[in-house]
């Protein structure tokens, strides 16, 4: 299944790649703390309204349908 941080809740670190010039790809996880969380949950939430017209709670519902579709072997 797919790993997914949504809903009503942030995941505990962001997951930042940092692509250098010479091809050397630098994977780090950032911590966020509760202050932060709590910014980018309302961000997430702002864009799903502003972008689709839709909680953050229905666009996450409708996001794992789609994957839970993909996933799913068609016969």
């Amino acid at each position: 299944g797919s790993e997914m941080c949504i809903r009503d809740r942030v995941c505990d670190a962001l997951k930042v790649i940092l692509c250098r010039e010479d091809g050397f790809d630098y994977e780090m996880a950032y911590q966020l703390n509760a202050e932060e969380k709590s910014a980018i949950l309302d961000k997430m939430g702002q864009y799903c309204r502003e972008k689709y017209g839709q909680s953050l709670l229905e666009c996450a519902a409708e996001m794992e349908s789609e994957i839970t579709a993909m996933e799913t072997p068609q016969m």
